[in-house]
């Protein structure tokens, strides 16, 4: 076991800690609001990986 992977793991661990805390503390607003980011953010990463890739080929 490297020590990059157990810092991978840490990492990820902490993440998904938080994303739990935070989701089990947030009022039903606040939930609509998490998920409506978590949706942008994951279509801006796509669009960059697409505009990534297009630069490569």
């Amino acid at each position: 076991m490297t020590v990059k992977s157990v810092v991978r793991g840490i990492t990820v661990g902490a993440t998904i800690g938080g994303v739990c805390y935070l989701m089990s503390k947030a009022t039903s607003k606040q939930k609509h609001d998490i998920k409506k980011n978590t949706g942008r953010a994951i279509k801006a990463a796509g669009c960059v990986l697409d505009d990534i890739t297009s630069l490569i080929c």
